[in-house]
């Protein structure tokens, strides 16, 4: 099977301060994606084709999962809440430090327009 795999360098990724060069699935076919999901046990084809996943209870991105570091200029102009949670520089830091996990990263060019293109 052809694979889109690249590597963070080649996508441009050091912009971003992601500058490890480790492999990555880029813009793969639906085939690919559906052949990594059976490759790592992700879920299961049903009768009809589909690819179910059970996500527990994950059911989607959750709003108390975002952070903003509290510090100029953010602090004096964003709501701060249960939504919008402060964290520390001290945090983001370590966080962005910590290595990615062993598995290559999947990636996909995407867009989303409220027109026509």
């Amino acid at each position: 099977m052809a694979q889109h795999e690249t590597t963070t360098t080649a996508l441009g990724l050091g912009e971003l301060g992601i500058e490890n060069g480790c492999k990555v699935f880029h813009n793969l076919t639906y085939e690919q994606l559906a052949d990594h999901e059976k490759k790592y046990n992700e879920g299961t084809f049903v009768a009809n084709g589909t690819f179910a996943v059970d996500t527990g209870k994950f059911t989607g991105r959750s709003p108390k999962d975002k952070f903003i570091v509290k510090q100029e200029p953010s602090q004096d102009n964003v709501w701060w809440g249960s939504i919008n949670q402060p964290t520390t520089p001290e945090v983001f830091d370590a966080l962005y430090a910590k290595p990615p996990s062993t598995s290559a990263p999947w990636t996909a060019c995407t867009c989303s327009t409220a027109t026509a293109v």
